[in-house]
């Protein structure tokens, strides 16, 4: 996966050594503005968290563990701005058949690692969550990690790439109904 300057971008977990260059307040910040997109998310309230990306922004589901690239692999989702621009305008729309029923979400995140890329500019956030999906059919259940890439921009933040890693991607995965 490329950065915008062109250069490799590997997702990586942060290790025990780095989490300690970021002081409270920041790794507080961080975990607020993880929280913050998963009641975006299961509010419903697309738009708004599609806004927490950078314009460079990558939204990406990979379809194994292993799996370093986004765009020379097969992925679940492999979303920049305008694959996200429609990714949310479905999720509100009677587009497709899947969604027309409401379709509503409950996430939990906890086990939040954060380091600071300094070279690079952004901060790395790695955390676990578990989320129920509600549809008219039942409920499922995903779970797995994020990495967020995260770009400081004043007292905030912007996504510059989301992973998200499910814990049984190497089964069957079903509908996905909603942003993972």
């Amino acid at each position: 996966m490329g950065r915008p300057d062109g250069a490799a971008m590997t997702v990586t977990a942060p290790t025990i050594a780095k989490i300690a260059d970021i002081d409270r307040d920041t790794h507080f910040r961080i975990g607020q503005f993880l929280f913050r997109e998963a009641d975006l998310l299961d509010s419903g309230e697309w738009e708004r968290w599609n806004d927490l990306f950078a314009e460079d922004g990558i939204y990406w589901v990979p379809s194994s563990a292993d799996q370093h690239d986004g765009i020379d692999q097969v992925s679940l989702a492999y979303d920049d701005a305008l694959l996200r621009a429609i990714r949310v305008a479905r999720q509100g729309a009677d587009l497709a058949a899947s969604l027309r029923a409401p379709v509503s979400s409950s996430r939990m995140i906890g086990n939040l690692m954060a380091s600071h890329e300094e070279a690079q500019g952004f901060y790395i956030a790695r955390s676990r969550f578990s989320m129920a999906q509600y549809a008219d059919w039942g409920t499922r259940t995903f779970h797995g990690s994020y990495t967020h890439y995260l770009r400081p921009v004043g007292d905030d933040f912007r996504i510059v790439l989301k992973r998200v890693d499910l814990v049984n991607i190497q089964g069957s995965i079903g509908d996905i109904l909603t942003i993972l």
